[in-house]
């Protein structure tokens, strides 16, 4: 168990410094033409988007590892069952384990049905692994 509180420690600090590296991004630079400045706006939204990304990253990671320490381990929300602490590494912050996942994904279950339709498949999906 100390193996894995400490490997999530370390992915949460590695996680935490990719943010400050990606905030650099998002101050302001002298363009000298429309070419250069379409460039930087492109930089600026790619680097918001992993900067999003990692922000759910760490929050994930924060929460498992207070449940770790805490002498627990996150539910599935819909069958009730404990999530694989494999699956947890892989997605920090995930709520189903592989089972119901991969039945909300098809249609067949969830806590939200008819989700997938009514979204795209990309919004859908983006988030769950």
């Amino acid at each position: 168990m100390d193996h894995t509180l400490t490997y999530i420690q370390t992915e949460l600090a590695e996680a935490r410094t990719r943010l400050a590296l990606l905030r650099e991004a998002f101050q302001i630079q002298p363009c000298a033409d429309e070419l250069d400045a379409a460039g930087h706006l492109t930089a600026v939204h790619l680097a918001e988007s992993c900067a999003t990304h990692n922000a759910e990253r760490i929050r994930g990671l924060q929460s498992l590892l207070d449940f770790l320490r805490h002498g627990g381990s996150p539910l599935c929300e819909d069958c009730g069952e404990e999530i694989p602490l494999a699956r947890l590494l892989a997605a920090p912050g995930t709520t189903r384990c592989c089972e119901c996942q991969q039945a909300l994904e098809n249609g067949e279950g969830g806590s939200a049905p008819g989700f997938l339709a009514e979204t795209s498949s990309t919004q859908g999906l983006a988030g769950n692994y």
